[in-house]
């Protein structure tokens, strides 16, 4: 899986391609434009709207395979990423006009409260952890505006920059 830097610089790489076997929709795209960056996402389902409005996308999640480019007839397309979204992984260093996190939710969401227990201390740091990372990489400068999933369960409020994220 790749790091947030070489994530970062792979995009600005393949951006700047000229005469290459890229698609010729990606030769269009300039590191320079708004991406919109969606962290935890093997569905891709929160970026069918960007997609289908011509916005470059990025979709991050461990179960992706590699780096896949994917055209959309919009003009839009995805760039699909697998990669190690530990909290350590840094927001990409790209524009970002939106950006969204869906950490895994399984050791904090009510659905799941019968296993709290068998899960301990150590299912709940670790959903925490993920949290952090991601609240961390949504409040990044380059990100304009961004949302953080988080599902009714042990985690009540969380705040990102001047603005309140609620559960519950």
């Amino acid at each position: 899986h790749l790091t947030s830097l070489e994530v970062s610089g792979l995009l600005s790489q393949i951006s700047r391609v000229r005469g290459s076997c890229l698609p010729l929709w990606f030769h269009n795209w300039s590191i320079d434009i708004e991406w919109i960056i969606s962290y935890y996402d093997f569905s891709c389902e929160a970026l069918k709207p960007w997609l289908e409005a011509g916005y470059p996308c990025v979709a991050l999640d461990y179960q992706h395979e590699g780096l896949t480019i994917e055209p959309h007839k919009s003009g839009g397309g995805l760039v699909k990423v697998g990669a190690d979204l530990s909290p350590q992984f840094k927001a990409l260093d790209i524009p970002t006009a939106f950006a969204y996190a869906f950490p895994p939710c399984t050791h904090l969401s009510k659905a799941g409260s019968h296993t709290w227990k068998g899960k301990g201390k150590a299912g709940y740091h670790e959903a925490i952890d993920m949290i952090k990372g991601a609240a961390l990489r949504l409040q990044a400068p380059q990100v304009r505006a961004a949302v953080l999933e988080n599902p009714v369960g042990r985690v009540e409020a969380w705040k990102v920059r001047d603005r309140s994220v609620k559960g519950g």
